[in-house]
């Protein structure tokens, strides 16, 4: 690879490989989780893929097991690729765009239904 070619290495998706061989049984005691959210879980809600408590008892092994301070951003890194994982869409966007989104000021309340109308 030369320093002009782009690389073809997608890094999300070698973190989500990597984080799926620590946790081996991740992955399917996710889908097993969402799968039996109806029944088991009445008080779970529509907007959210899965709680952070189920993926606080993966990483942490269940059983009232503790999770180590130092891995405790474990817990968070799989949460995110749970949920990635599903569809692992990456947008690309023109550097223009890119720019001017970067750049335009925030001010006052974020209307929550703009985050409804993403793409994923």
């Amino acid at each position: 690879m030369t320093a002009t070619q782009p690389s073809t290495t997608c890094r999300p998706r070698a973190i989500l490989a990597a984080v799926g061989r620590v946790y081996g049984d991740a992955w399917r005691a996710i889908d097993s989780l969402r799968a039996s959210r109806r029944e088991d879980f009445p008080d779970w809600p529509d907007w959210c893929f899965l709680p952070l408590q189920a993926v606080y008892a993966i990483v942490s092994g269940g059983e009232g097991r503790r999770v180590p301070v130092e891995r405790i951003h474990h817990v968070a890194i799989l949460g995110v690729l749970a949920s990635w994982r599903v569809t692992q869409g990456i947008y690309r966007f023109d550097p223009a765009v890119a720019e001017a989104v970067a750049g335009t000021p925030l001010s006052g309340e974020l209307p929550a239904q703009l985050l409804y109308r993403l793409p994923e």
